[in-house]
C-alpha cells in the first residue's frame, strides 16, 4: 500500500506571487530603506576620510584639525555595533560596520603616524591612553557579547549610547581647536 498524499496544510509555503500586492510592495520599500540605511550609515562612517586625507595632504600641518575623541568614538562605535551584528545576526550592520571598523582603523593609524612625527598637543600622551583604552574595551565587548545573546542585546544597547555620543562629539570641533591652538588660550578661559 502507498502512503496516502500529504495535505497542503502541510505544506502552505507561500510563494511571492501568491502573497498580496500590499504585501509585496512592503517587502520591495524595506529592501530599498534597508539599502538606503547601510549606505547612510557607510557615508557617515566615512565622513572622517576628508580629514585625514587633508592631513595626508599637509603632510600633518593639518593634523590639529583632527580630534582625536572622534576618531575613538567611531571606531568603538563601528566595533560595538558590528559585534552586535555578528552576535544577532544581522548582515547589513555586519557590512557597514566592517567598513566603518577598517576606515577608523585607517584614519587612527594615519594621524598617530603624524602625531609621532610632528608632536601634535592634541595626540599627547592622554590620546595615547585614551587609544589604548578604546582597543581594550572593543576587545572586552567583543568577549562579552560571545558568551550569551542578553550580553549581545547589551552591547547593542552600549552601541546605541556611543553612538549618540559619536554624533555630538561631531557636532563640537570648534572645542576640540580651542584646546589645541596655542595662541587662543585667552578664549579657553572665556568658556
Amino acid at each position: 500500500m502507498s502512503d496516502p498524499p500529504p495535505s497542503t496544510a502541510q505544506f502552505s509555503v507561500v510563494q511571492p506571487w501568491q502573497k498580496p500586492a500590499r504585501s509585496r510592495m512592503l517587502e520591495v520599500l524595506s529592501l530599498y530603506v534597508e539599502h538606503a540605511a547601510v549606505a547612510t550609515s557607510v557615508c557617515f562612517l566615512l565622513s572622517l576620510l576628508v580629514e585625514v586625507q587633508k592631513v595626508h595632504r599637509s603632510q600633518g600641518e593639518a593634523l590639529r584639525d583632527v580630534c582625536p575623541s572622534n576618531l575613538l568614538l567611531m571606531l568603538v562605535n563601528s566595533a560595538l555595533w558590528l559585534w552586535y551584528a555578528i552576535c544577532v545576526p544581522l548582515p547589513p550592520l555586519v557590512l557597514n560596520n566592517t567598513i566603518g571598523l577598517t576606515a577608523c582603523c585607517y584614519c587612527l593609524t594615519s594621524c598617530w603616524f603624524y602625531a609621532r612625527q610632528r608632536r601634535e598637543q592634541t595626540w599627547g600622551t592622554a590620546a595615547a591612553a585614551s587609544t589604548v583604552l578604546a582597543f581594550m574595551a572593543i576587545f572586552l565587548a567583543l568577549v562579552y557579547a560571545e558568551t550569551s545573546s542578553s550580553h549581545a542585546q547589551q552591547v547593542g544597547y552600549l552601541a546605541m549610547a556611543v553612538s549618540i555620543l559619536a554624533y555630538g562629539a561631531s557636532q563640537r570641533p570648534a572645542e576640540c581647536l580651542l584646546r589645541s591652538a596655542p595662541g587662543l588660550c585667552h578664549l579657553r578661559s572665556a568658556s
